[in-house]
């Protein structure tokens, strides 16, 4: 997009957030043809934006307009333009996000749209009074600020409102909890892909999704017809459709303040014919729908919106098919993808006109909202008939194919064991198999400081050292929103590590990878933080394993580490117990070899808090055994595997209780620098 905009003017400046120059590699020649590149943090980033502002107006620079071309950048070129005086109404631009204010602004403008209750807090009882009475059930409950699908869920009776609500896992991207309960519509789902320039549309293309957005999370089948995608309703099959919605679109326009601007609109066609809106954004459709209107223009989409909004006018549409549309190829159901056609063997079926692969063998798919996107068709005929033929022979032929849980089981060996593995386990490889909780030292709230004290966030790209079964990377992504890659040397864990982000919701923000932890392959410079636990303790080389974390850290990055030590000296038989347990030769060591260790050239002590174990009691530990052994994943255990599992398991436990009273660990992130930087003189002490 950005280089469709410059073909047009090069009198324009860029706004480039931590995600786009990560991920996105956008390129220098391009970037060089702007006035000036700006980098932020995140487009919500009100100081950054605002610092914006205050230079573009100290140079004297007379902007005219501001187009934003994701989800993500939409509050942030609102608030923008509202600092150079662009829109005179300061809410304007949330309008755009907000279904609530969008939805209340339409009302007011006598546009017919699902009634809705807004939920600002999901334990306020007058506001789930007020929709349990004020709604007529079924309800959809989505984030406020949302988009797509994501954390959408559909309440069938209000006595399931409090249940449904208390299993809502918001997308880690979005930063308001807060949501908005509307009444469901029957019918068919549109949308609606248009650009405006002075109130007028250049291009208007009426589409209807195969299936509704919800049918597709509850899962309908549809008999090997389409389901996910949507096809392009021509103005010659339905004229009056066109004619109805052209107007309920000028409508909206008016009430929104929409002139000039690429959208996206969402509404419903009730079975009377009656037309319901549902939602609309300020920018090109995602998924599919780019690669479609650039077939029925006849040429990129992109060109014809910077064009459009810069110039006003664009060439003239000149479709590749008269039947046009798009295909969401996906599982049927979650899991690890076993095979995912290539481009190039999408586009070998006659009919493919364009196709784009999301995914590779390997990645885990949870199908939580339909915006999980895997690989893209966009397909042309020459008829109806013709079209469904086509759709039918894809989704046939371009499979996307998971692993099936059985053979995920026996994968990781779960069904086969027998006494004798689990006899040969050690701890590391028995609590994949139990699928234990195995949190770092100080559990969460060590997690939480170490995000906190690091300044993690959602642009941050973390690398985790021994995740074992993700707990630490799960954590983070839930907190923070960062994107986290997990390496492991044990698969058993692995397995369960995938399972626990996909139930989750943030499989998307995780890379589980069977890596060691001295010989990463990662670039050098690549991640914001390391976070290693106390898995260091656990590798014979931690030298090298050191230096493989400074290598892969940026300048400025952080090692965050949770080092365990003794406090008391162990007998030598605790620590040889401990050491056959885990499988690993384990030295007593001491707090001040672990300063010692972390701390030194270009890594500089940056934060610390020391801590020690709790005495346990034995039968709190008992209990905390018996509720592990009862996971039903278990039972599926021949009875001599059970009975070795849980006398080994509970052993482990009882071991670890007794070694703990012993022990205490610090959290702390050491931070890498230049090695002439002079250490602190004046330090200073809580008090």
């Amino acid at each position: 997009m950005l280089s469709s905009v410059l073909a047009v003017t090069s009198d324009t400046y860029v706004i480039l957030d931590a995600f786009d120059v990560r991920y996105m590699n956008p390129d220098p020649d391009m970037l060089g043809r702007a006035k000036h590149v700006y980098r932020v943090s995140e487009f919500d980033s009100i100081e950054e934006i605002a610092a914006i502002a205050v230079d573009l107006a100290v140079r004297g620079v007379p902007v005219e307009r501001i187009i934003s071309f994701t989800e993500f950048s939409q509050f942030g070129a609102g608030y923008l333009g509202l600092l150079l005086g662009l829109d005179a109404d300061p809410l304007a631009h949330v309008a755009f996000r907000d279904k609530r204010l969008m939805k209340d602004r339409l009302g007011d403008a006598g546009i017919r749209t699902t009634s809705w209750r807004s939920l600002s807090d999901r334990d306020d009882e007058a506001q789930l009074r007020g929709v349990r009475e004020g709604l007529r059930f079924p309800i959809v409950v989505k984030p406020a600020a949302g988009f797509g699908t994501m954390s959408t869920t559909r309440v069938e009776a209000p006595g399931d409102l409090d249940a449904v609500l208390s299993g809502v896992v918001l997308d880690p991207h979005l930063k308001s909890g807060q949501l908005i309960a509307e009444e469901f519509v029957p019918g068919r789902e549109l949308h609606v892909d248009a650009l405006w320039y002075d109130g007028e549309p250049l291009f208007f293309v009426v589409s209807r999704y195969y299936q509704t957005r919800l049918a597709l999370m509850a899962g309908a089948g549809t008999d090997g017809a389409p389901a996910d995608g949507s096809v392009v309703l021509t103005e010659q099959d339905e004229p009056q459709l066109y004619h109805r919605i052209r107007d309920l679109h000028h409508d909206v326009n008016e009430a929104l303040g929409i002139r000039r601007a690429a959208t996206h609109l969402e509404l419903f066609e009730r079975p009377d014919g009656e037309l319901v809106f549902s939602e609309i954004a300020t920018r090109l459709g995602g998924g599919w729908i780019g690669g479609v209107l650039s077939e029925y223009l006849g040429y990129d989409v992109h060109r014809a919106i910077a064009h459009g909004l810069l110039l006003g006018t664009i060439p003239a549409a000149n479709p590749t098919r008269r039947r046009l549309g798009a295909l969401h190829l996906r599982p049927a159901r979650s899991g690890r993808i076993t095979a995912i056609p290539t481009e190039e063997r999408m586009t070998e079926v006659a009919g493919v006109l364009r196709a784009q692969r999301l995914r590779s063998p390997g990645d885990h798919v949870e199908l939580r909202h339909p915006s999980e996107w895997c690989a893209f068709v966009v397909l042309g005929a020459d008829s109806a008939d013709e079209y469904d033929l086509l759709a039918r022979t894809v989704i046939k032929e371009l499979e996307v194919e998971v692993e099936d849980p059985e053979q995920t089981e026996r994968r990781v060996g779960r069904q086969d064991l027998k006494a004798h593995d689990i006899e040969a386990m050690n701890y590391n490889q028995l609590i994949g198999v139990v699928r234990e909780t195995n949190r770092p030292p100080g559990g969460l709230r060590s997690i939480a400081l170490l995000a906190q004290h690091g300044f993690l966030g959602p642009g941050s790209h973390v690398l985790e050292i021994g995740t074992s079964t993700g707990i630490t990377a799960v954590e983070l992504a839930k907190l923070v929103g960062c994107r986290i890659t997990a390496i492991d040397i044990n698969e058993e864990s692995l397995v369960e590590a995938r399972r626990r982000a996909e139930d989750a919701g943030v499989a998307h923000l995780i890379e589980f990878e069977r890596k060691d932890a001295t010989d990463t392959g990662y670039e050098t410079g690549t991640f914001d933080m390391v976070f290693c636990g106390n898995v260091t303790s656990l590798i014979p080389d931690r030298e090298r394993a050191l230096a493989e974390y400074v290598r892969v850290l940026r300048p400025g990055g952080f090692v965050g580490a949770i080092p365990m030590y003794y406090v008391d000296e162990p007998t030598e038989e605790l620590v040889a117990s401990v050491s056959a347990a885990i499988q690993v030769d384990l030295q007593p060591l001491y707090r001040d070899f672990w300063l010692d260790f972390f701390v030194g050239g270009e890594r500089h002590a940056y934060w610390r808090q020391d801590y020690r174990f709790d005495d346990i009691p034995v039968a709190q530990v008992e209990r905390f055994v018996a509720d592990i052994l009862a996971r039903p994943h278990l039972a599926e255990l021949g009875a001599d595997a059970g009975a070795a599992l849980t006398r080994k398991y509970r052993e482990h436990m009882v071991l670890f209780r007794e070694n703990l009273r012993h022990m205490g660990f610090s959290v702390m992130l050491v931070r890498k620098e230049p090695v002439d930087v002079e250490p602190e003189l004046f330090t200073s002490s809580l008090v």
